[in-house]
């Protein structure tokens, strides 16, 4: 068998309501849709979610790494993934977003011809994980009101706070959320990078006595020191996102005794495939792991979902990232069950494309 087709497509798709972090406010989301196609007419699929912030990309960039990519690609064996990763080494360190398309797609196609879930094939070790949401940016009562929205619906035991542009407001927002959902509930929050080391610890110990369960990359990514200087110091344990984007920053981060936790999200370290070498260092390092994710459609988040559901590292989730997008290029993959999110049985990632990106696709 080998793959014959090479296709993709442009994703442009407005978001139902905008998202604020504390380096971007998001309203429409720009990204790549990709399909394998063999020479016996299976296909896979992947998605690039280029992030200019977190990941210095481009959708151009992304476009024309891809298109740089495809002789290299096109003519293998879709089961041999690892040469096929390997002679895309070079695109690895600047264009993780395009690398991780292509290994989703390998994926998805190995899982099909295997006639399994991507979650067994990665070694499936749990049928669901509790379902989290992500708050952005908002008012003190647009907070409380959103927070009061998702509980009712039901769909999630987790709750993520957006913070790193005004301290105080940040700890009002915490402690109004924490003050609504009870002292129970498990709430997480994620400055993006937003404060410098005296301002992440001053905001962190002012949340001590809200029992939050982790504070995500409070400080900037680039700073190891500052960031080991929080999390030497804060009663929250301290989890690294933007710092994170590769498992050699993984093992640098686990050496270092910088953090207590990792953030791993497919696009930033290059697919399924680097991301279980991110989860092995992490495991053997004893840091507890979330799978996190950039804004996307279903089809990078349900990758992401299958590797959670695969690791023992992973002990938390945030993939939320097409919740709010006005449309998405595929149907299936995941469920939520009882507040918890799951995924299909079906082979691969267990997607199923719809007729407008299908159309598309075969005119790319």
């Amino acid at each position: 068998m080998r793959i014959t087709g090479f296709q993709v497509v442009p994703l442009s798709i407005p978001r139902l309501k905008p998202l604020k972090v504390a380096y971007a406010t998001r309203t429409l989301y720009q990204g790549l849709l990709l399909r394998l196609t063999t020479d016996t007419g299976l296909t896979g699929l992947g998605e690039a979610a280029p992030n200019l912030e977190v990941c210095q990309e481009t959708v151009d960039g992304t476009t024309a790494a891809l298109a740089a990519m495809a002789p290299r690609v096109r003519g293998c064996d879709p089961m041999e993934r690892a040469a096929i990763l390997q002679r895309l080494e070079p695109w690895r360190q600047a264009h993780a977003a395009a690398l991780t398309a292509v290994d989703t797609a390998l994926w998805d196609l190995a899982g099909k011809l295997a006639g399994l879930p991507v979650r067994a094939l990665l070694g499936g070790f749990r049928p669901r994980i509790a379902n989290a949401m992500t708050i952005g940016i908002l008012p003190l009562e647009e907070t409380v009101a959103e927070a009061r929205a998702l509980l009712a619906s039901g769909l999630y035991r987790e709750l993520k706070l957006k913070l790193g542009l005004d301290p105080e407001l940040d700890v009002a927002r915490v402690r109004a959320v924490r003050a609504l959902v009870g002292p129970d509930f498990p709430l997480h929050v994620d400055a993006n990078q937003g404060y410098d080391r005296e301002g992440a610890l001053r905001v962190l110990t002012a949340l001590g006595p809200e029992r939050i369960a982790f504070a995500e990359q409070p400080v900037a990514a680039r700073d190891l020191e500052a960031l080991k200087w929080v999390s030497d110091r804060s009663p929250v344990p301290i989890m690294a996102d933007e710092a994170v984007h590769s498992p050699e920053d993984s093992l640098r981060l686990a050496r270092s005794q910088a953090c207590a936790m990792l953030n791993i999200k497919l696009q930033k370290v290059g697919g399924i495939s680097r991301a279980l070498d991110c989860l092995a260092i992490a495991q053997a390092a004893g840091m507890p792991c979330l799978i996190g994710c950039m804004t996307e459609t279903l089809v990078g988040i349900t990758a992401g979902a299958h590797l959670a559901l695969a690791s023992p590292a992973v002990q938390h989730v945030d993939l939320d990232g097409h919740v709010d997008l006005a449309s998405q290029p595929a149907t299936g993959g995941l469920r939520v069950e009882d507040a918890c999110l799951a995924v299909t049985d079906a082979p691969g990632l267990g997607l199923e494309l719809s007729p407008e990106y299908r159309e598309r696709l075969e005119q790319s």
